[in-house]
């Protein structure tokens, strides 16, 4: 294969080559290259070596090194796109552009369960460009948006990068037959069902189709007893006993009775942490402003946001390991 060492070996034919060259020539071969164009030209040669240099620089440099129209971050598709996961609200932006922002041109494929009315979906395909967006739906909530609607909104935003399943998270089989395969999918984000139990078992279920090195997220982890909301666990004998978490507690995170056999190999066997991304969210007296009345309404014991611990802007992410 041609490399700018081999094309510039003589000098009457080192101008005449450039356009053969591509980012695939090692360092090496470029920097030869560079030192040959230093070179006295020969009488055949017409172009100035300080124009082809600059030229050959440019041949060398990687797509990503060039410049490009700055993008929109993942905060501002966010509020663009009205999503709870910004700022002001769950605060999730932060943590994911700690992670993300670097692979914003590498990711090919994201995965998230719960669609709603598609918000979400456009931020994460307009975030990451090159990739394909998944969003598995179970149907429920995006109904009352409007199924039709949704479908064209992702259809004339993302066009053949975004795609629905029409699938519970928890439905292996249907999954698969949609297309989505083991170690493909560079990004899995949960924010469906919330109860612990179908956590723990999309987790089971979406945990293989993470490649190494890729991400899992999982949303809205409520700490504390989340009014009254109990979970079960196994004891010795078998017995399933209630269980109603603790202060600053969830299950998916702090009970290994809770996990399954699958979940705690996931869990013990790859970097994990846990965060509480309301942390230095300034706004969050105005953003949570109507949310403890709406709690109180459905029976829940939040109190914010005078109680900082007990709340469910928590996130919960897994780097697979290779």
């Amino acid at each position: 294969m041609p490399t700018a060492c081999t094309d510039l070996k003589s000098a009457d034919r080192r101008f005449s080559l450039l356009c053969a060259f591509c980012c695939s020539c090692s360092p090496r071969s470029v920097l030869r290259a560079l030192a040959l164009l230093s070179r006295p030209p020969s009488r055949s040669v017409t172009m100035t070596s300080a124009v082809a240099t600059a030229l050959l620089v440019l041949l060398a440099l990687p797509t990503a090194a060039l410049p490009t129209a700055p993008s929109p971050t993942l905060e501002e598709l966010a509020v663009e796109w009205g999503t709870d996961k910004q700022a002001s609200y769950h605060g999730y932006t932060k943590l994911y552009s700690m992670l993300l922002d670097p692979l914003r041109n590498e990711v090919l494929n994201i995965t998230e369960v719960g669609v709603a009315h598609g918000g979400s979906s456009i931020m994460w395909g307009k975030y990451f460009p090159r990739a394909t967006y998944w969003g598995i739906e179970s149907g429920g909530v995006t109904s009352r948006y409007g199924t039709d609607e949704v479908t064209k909104k992702l259809e004339k935003h993302l066009g053949t990068r975004g795609r629905i399943v029409w699938s519970k998270s928890t439905n292996a089989r249907t999954i698969a037959a949609a297309g989505l395969a083991p170690g493909t999918q560079d990004v899995v984000v949960d924010d469906g069902d919330h109860r612990d139990n179908v956590m723990m078992r999309t987790l089971e279920v979406l945990w293989p189709l993470v490649r190494p090195g890729g991400f899992y997220f999982v949303e809205d982890l409520a700490t504390g007893a989340d009014g009254g909301e109990t979970y079960r666990v196994k004891e010795v004998d078998g017995k399933l006993r209630p269980v109603i978490p603790r202060p600053g507690e969830t299950p998916l995170v702090h009970d290994p009775h809770f996990w399954s056999a699958a979940v705690k190999e996931i869990l013990q066997n790859n970097d994990v942490f846990f965060a509480d991304t309301l942390v230095g969210n300034a706004k969050v007296e105005s953003t949570w402003s109507n949310f403890e009345a709406r709690a109180k309404a459905r029976g829940s014991v939040y109190n914010l946001p005078n109680d900082r611990l007990n709340h469910n802007a928590h996130i919960l992410a897994i780097r697979k390991r290779a």
